[in-house]
């Protein structure tokens, strides 16, 4: 006897819904975090503030670090960040080249650290805040790196005819 086959289900209008609760959560929860600090907000408090159950932000987020996961990787949203990178990979001018990674790196930086304020000295609180601090740390870095080594292997086949040749 065979498994019936699982019919799939798509939605434009039930994804956008599920993109504006998503985006209210992250808001209360983003407000709550500064003016309270993440450890005085509960899950209860933002599905309050965002008026959504309490059984949807666990099923969305698992928890409240879950949200702070989720509010970091906001900070500059991959397309943002795509279209920053993919204007730096049209350059053929190591030196505008060079100059285009710094502004994405100063662009990323930047966005994070307005974004995600409320971390701020909260790794003094709370050891999860540090582990959480270091995995963001981590994760830009080794973006940068990706970003560079792209950078690298355009550049260095348009730079072959600059190089001094042997005697």
């Amino acid at each position: 006897m065979s498994t019936p086959l699982k019919r799939t289900y798509h939605s434009k209008a039930r994804e956008e819904q599920s993109k504006k609760t998503i985006k209210r959560i992250l808001d209360a929860a983003k407000r709550l975090f500064q003016s309270n600090g993440f450890e005085n907000t509960t899950i209860e408090e933002i599905a309050q503030k965002a008026e959504v159950s309490i059984p949807s932000i666990y099923a969305i987020f698992k928890s409240k670090r879950g949200i702070l996961l989720a509010l970091m990787d906001a900070a500059l949203p991959d397309e943002k960040r795509e279209a920053l990178v993919e204007q730096a990979m049209q350059e053929n001018s190591p030196d505008k080249s060079l100059a285009n990674t710094a502004h994405l790196t100063r662009t990323l930086y930047d966005a994070e650290k307005k974004h995600n304020s409320f971390f701020q000295g909260a790794s003094i609180l709370d050891p999860a805040f540090k582990e959480l601090e270091h995995e963001r740390e981590k994760r830009r870095y080794e973006r940068q790196e990706e970003f560079v080594k792209m950078i690298a292997e355009k550049m260095i086949p348009l730079m072959a005819p600059l190089a001094p040749t042997a005697l």
